[in-house]
């Protein structure tokens, strides 16, 4: 009994199929509608991609008088870069090779700063400090 009942589907749906594709190769394909049965709009047209502004003009540098101080604009600017400052020291009397001596750098920087081997009390070495 299942077995007919099996068979019988299986035409019912293979009937559908051959159906829907020869129908679907007889009707010319209709105009998409809106949901009031209206031919629906053309697709709207791509407008223009959109124009950047212009950067905004930079002002002309301003020359300080002798009395005001520089402050420049630091903006978008980045301070990771790392500047070695550079210092000639004179070894003091009393100080031999090896031994530590603290340094203040211009900057205001303190710097622990061992005598180099050779350098005698009076000499001059340089150290490169980044700061």
């Amino acid at each position: 009994m299942y077995d007919y009942i099996f068979i019988i589907l299986t035409a019912a749906g293979f009937g559908l199929v051959v159906f829907g594709f020869v129908r679907s190769r007889q009707q010319p394909v209709a105009p998409p509608q809106d949901d009031w049965g209206l031919p629906a709009a053309p697709p709207p047209a791509m407008a223009p991609a959109p124009v950047a502004p212009a950067p905004p003009a930079v002002p002309p540098p301003q020359v300080p008088s002798s009395n005001s101080q520089i402050n420049p604009d630091v903006t978008g600017m980045s301070f990771s870069a790392v500047q070695p400052a550079s210092m000639t020291i004179t070894v003091p009397p009393g100080v031999v090779p090896g031994q530590v001596l603290t340094v203040t750098m211009p900057s205001g920087q303190v710097v622990n700063v061992q005598v180099p081997p050779g350098c005698a009390p009076g000499s001059q070495f340089t150290i490169s400090v980044t700061q």
